[in-house]
């Protein structure tokens, strides 16, 4: 799937390869003897995610993994949904740059829907 950075992504659709649990749960398959523990390849040890079974997850277990994202030319925060999600010290980071991309206030209107 080609994403375009000038578009939000679906929130409901779990971003695999661009996720870091993701990325661990394939190296977990390739270099060990026990599978990924949540599902299909990925790896989060905090347990199931809502992007990947939107009935049974728990949160969102999304964290970036850079190098996919910049190789597919995608900004660090493509993925993410919100600034609370993120620590602290990146909110403001991520509401600057993500506004100058989307739009000023973005990330709230599906709060207020």
């Amino acid at each position: 799937m080609i994403h375009d950075p000038n578009q939000k992504p679906d929130p409901t659709v779990c971003p695999r390869h661009f996720c870091f649990m993701w990325r661990m749960g394939k190296l977990i398959e390739r270099g060990s003897r026990e599978p990924p523990t949540v599902g299909e390849g990925c790896a989060d040890p905090f347990g199931i995610c809502t992007r990947l079974d939107p009935v049974n997850g728990g949160y969102d277990g999304y964290e970036a993994h850079e190098p996919n994202l910049r190789k597919a030319d995608l900004p660090w925060f493509y993925f993410y949904l919100k600034p609370e999600i993120l620590v602290s010290k990146m909110r403001q980071l991520y509401i600057a740059e993500s506004e100058a991309l989307w739009g000023k206030d973005h990330w709230k209107q599906k709060e207020e829907e």
